[in-house]
């Protein structure tokens, strides 16, 4: 290396170590989450520009090579609440380059995971099928049945999104049994998680109850406040689904303070989405269209186009409860060109909810 590449080196290294030790802390959960959090954001531009660097300095440099796959691990799980998919993306992208220069094979699957969930964030399902096929074969290849468990959850996710809920259900429960026999407890907690909202989606919401209810003890051992706030969240969507609209006002509030004090923002998007449902529900519009403008705004920022087509669609559903049939109208068209531009198969709810407007007639359909 020149003296100057050196330098550079020297930086990046050390910014990833950083950058690792924080992301070390993240998981810890509790208090140490919120303090690794502060400190990223204090040393954000430092940590950012070193990793930019490091991936467009590395081509056949073992040493650089390296450095940037180390890196990309070392961001997995702050980075998920501090950038948005498409930054992400060039990371892991980065290090899918970097793995495969140096016959990382295990690298390379994590990479390939993690680019799928960026993809699977910008609606591009397909290709993010695809890399977690791959991510599953070199898995299985490696025999890392712990790396094994997430990318088959992550395949089950993506299979959920595409509407093949008994497909995703099965690779949930083999991802669940590995997770088991190699104690991972936070992947066991977000199989938990995932598989109770699959099964609420097949309206068996007992085995969804006990899935959210498992998890959150899970979370709450681990004093991981993001893991808690999603399994309250989950369950305040049980609650309201069953009629008790108060107590899941107040679980999503408590999911709300949650993501808040971690600044996570996608977490916050969801929180509100779900508040304003409760609101809906209330008959309390104005505050329920204030919470789904917020959600939109956060979801419009990071790129989350599915999520942004599902808010459209809901704010469709509580204009036409409002009466404003104009309103309900520009949300539903925005919500099918969202959907039909990720390829989700819910853009069928959306062009039957159009149509109804159209026709003026009452329909009482759901959010998707």
């Amino acid at each position: 290396m020149t003296e100057r590449n050196l330098a550079q080196f020297r930086f990046a290294r050390h910014c990833k170590d950083k950058l690792e030790a924080l992301n070390s802390a993240y998981l810890d959960g509790g208090d140490a989450a919120a303090t690794a959090l502060a400190t990223f954001d204090a040393d954000r531009d430092n940590i950012e520009a070193a990793l930019r660097s490091a991936g467009e300095i590395a081509q056949a440099d073992a040493d650089w090579n390296a450095l940037v796959s180390e890196f990309a691990d070392a961001s997995m799980h702050i980075m998920l609440v501090r950038q948005t998919p498409t930054e992400r993306l060039t990371t892991f992208q980065h290090q899918i380059r970097a793995s495969r220069i140096l016959a990382d094979t295990e690298a390379e699957g994590r990479a390939l995971c993690n680019a799928a969930l960026c993809h699977e964030a910008l609606g591009q399902r397909r290709v993010a099928l695809q890399e977690l096929q791959d991510a599953e074969e070199l898995q299985r290849r490696c025999k890392n049945d712990r790396g094994l468990a997430i990318v088959l959850q992550n395949i089950a996710l993506t299979l959920t999104g595409l509407g093949d809920e008994q497909s995703a259900q099965s690779k949930f429960k083999q991802a669940l049994d590995l997770a088991r026999s190699v104690d991972d407890r936070a992947t066991q907690a977000s199989i938990l998680a995932n598989l109770g909202t699959s099964y609420a989606k097949t309206q068996e919401f007992d085995r969804a109850r006990e899935c959210w209810q498992n998890a959150l003890v899970l979370e709450q051992e681990r004093q991981h406040r993001f893991g808690m706030a999603n399994a309250l969240g989950n369950l305040g969507l049980l609650a309201g689904f069953q009629g008790a609209h108060d107590k899941a006002l107040q679980l999503h509030q408590s999911a709300l303070d949650l993501h808040t004090a971690l600044g996570h923002q996608t977490g916050i998007a969801y929180a509100h989405s779900n508040i304003a449902a409760c609101y809906s529900s209330l008959d309390e519009m104005e505050k329920a269209e204030g919470h789904f403008a917020k959600a939109i705004e956060v979801h419009r920022f990071y790129g989350d186009l599915s999520a942004l087509a599902v808010t459209y669609y809901n704010l469709a559903l509580l204009r036409e409860k409002a009466d404003d049939h104009a309103g309900a109208a520009q949300s539903a068209q925005e919500a099918l060109r969202l959907f039909e531009k990720v390829d989700d198969p819910r853009k069928d709810s959306a062009e039957a909810l159009i149509h109804r407007l159209a026709q003026g007639r009452d329909g009482g359909a759901h959010a998707p």
